[in-house]
């Protein structure tokens, strides 16, 4: 895949994340907390905030690969350590999941 493609495809990615990640899945939460009861709610909303935090990590990853493509300058300390952070998040969201599963 050529460089201009792949700038491409990536400015078409990352607002499309970024919508989802900031419309689209907090819409789907607002909405089913009007029409669900508390008990299904409750289990709906933590599945659709880790869906959330997923997608703006995912978003924030596709804008760092398109500025880096198109030649800015990225503060990789900064960045590496916001993606480490991201990682720990993710292990405890799984881990607060897993006994939801099990029940």
């Amino acid at each position: 895949m050529t460089k201009a493609r792949l700038i491409k495809r990536l400015s078409w990615y990352y607002p499309t994340e970024q919508f989802h990640a900031y419309v689209t899945f907090p819409g789907m939460l607002g909405y089913f907390s009007v029409t669900n009861p508390l008990e299904i709610m409750l289990l709906l909303s933590y599945g659709l905030i880790a869906c959330i935090v997923i997608l703006y990590q995912g978003q924030h990853y596709w804008k760092l690969k398109l500025h880096g493509l198109r030649g800015g300058p990225v503060e990789q300390e900064r960045k590496l350590q916001f993606f480490e952070n991201s990682k720990k998040l993710n292990w405890v969201l799984i881990a607060f999941m897993v006994p939801v599963l099990v029940i």
